[in-house]
């Protein structure tokens, strides 16, 4: 295989983000809270529309957002001036909520996936720009999506199950434009993640206790390594440079895995409740854990001690997000706000 500020504007139900560096909160406050979609129904009634995606462009001039479905009964994608909150593009095409959204490297497209089909659009034009189909979509959801090879490719990480198969079935198909065909597969079971570069991928095999890297230009297992049983593992992330997994390593507790050695590191201290999402600081240096308990926290990933707890969620917290200044973190929960907090003084 070849891989060849403070300002109001209305968020519910936010499911999941992606940050870039056109936010940030100011030092000292209390964490910016945003909301951005909300409008009257056919009704005539206000309702702020459950929003399930959310990503910036990598050159932070640009915000994308996709719905559960719009306060008008549709489910679509807008993107917005991220300064200005002009809205620039509404896009359709999907016949269901969209799963995930992944901007190119060149900020110059908008990759959107659903269950029926994964489109991708020309950000200036708002023009459809190629369909991916990477296998028969019944029933097949996206866990994450990224571009790869200059945008020619997109690499896409997903569960399936086609009929009444069982398991359900996880892996990562690579998606070749220039061809409309997927050029290849690592088939996984669990949560996956991809490295920065593109050359690893891990995934945390719930059933095994284990947690497996391929290299994504081979599809060759690289490493096997066997990780606590004790309530499973739901989130694995790559540090920036590829050495160490993050993951929610069972019972609640994160955990740091060196890649080269197989060692893990478990922290003493856990959430309350199921760890949703792990995050690596742009530097490495941080690791952010969300969890249901509502709770936002901060690992010091050289020592895996417990730097910060952020509070203040009021229903489970379902995905966070560095800045690439590493100085903000987002935080998206499920009652219905995205919240901007400072983890760095200004230099």
């Amino acid at each position: 295989m070849v891989i060849v500020v403070r300002r109001a504007v209305a968020f519910a139900f936010v499911m999941g983000v992606a940050f870039a560096n056109c936010l940030s909160a100011a030092p000292g406050d209390e964490p910016v809270v945003l909301k951005p979609f909300e409008g009257k129904t056919r009704s005539n009634k206000a309702y702020a529309a459950p929003v399930y995606r959310i990503a910036f462009s990598p050159d932070g001039k640009l915000l994308a957002c996709s719905p559960l479905e719009g306060y008008d009964g549709k489910s679509r994608v807008r993107i917005y001036d991220a300064a200005t909150r002009e809205l620039k593009h509404e896009l359709g095409g999907h016949d269901d909520f969209v799963d995930q959204l992944a901007f190119s490297d060149d900020s110059r497209k908008l990759a959107s996936a659903s269950v029926d089909v994964i489109l991708v659009h020309d950000v200036a034009s708002g023009k459809l720009h190629a369909r991916a189909y990477p296998r028969p979509l019944s029933q097949y959801r996206v866990q994450f999506m990224r571009f790869l090879n200059a945008g020619k490719q997109l690499a896409v990480g997903a569960y399936w199950k086609q009929g009444d198969e069982r398991p359900l079935k996880v892996g990562i198909d690579f998606w070749d434009f220039a061809t409309e065909k997927t050029v290849s597969t690592i088939d996984a079971f669990g949560h996956v993640a991809i490295s920065a570069d593109g050359t690893l991928v891990a995934a945390a095999n719930l059933r095994e206790s284990k947690l497996y890297i391929w290299e994504t230009a081979t599809g060759r297992q690289k490493y096997a390594y066997d990780i606590p049983d004790d309530d499973g593992s739901f989130s694995v992330a790559f540090s920036p440079d590829g050495k160490i997994v993050g993951l929610d390593s069972g019972a609640w507790r994160v955990g740091f895995l060196d890649v080269q050695s197989g060692k893990l590191r478990r922290a003493d201290e856990r959430h309350g409740a199921y760890t949703e999402c792990v995050v690596f600081s742009p530097d490495g240096k941080l690791l952010a854990s969300c969890s249901d308990d509502k709770t936002v926290k901060l690992w010091n990933v050289s020592t895996a001690k417990l730097e910060r707890t952020l509070s203040g969620h009021e229903e489970p917290v379902k995905h966070v997000a560095f800045s690439p200044d590493g100085k903000t973190l987002a935080s998206a929960s499920m009652d219905g706000t995205l919240r901007l907090w400072q983890v760095r003084e200004s230099q």
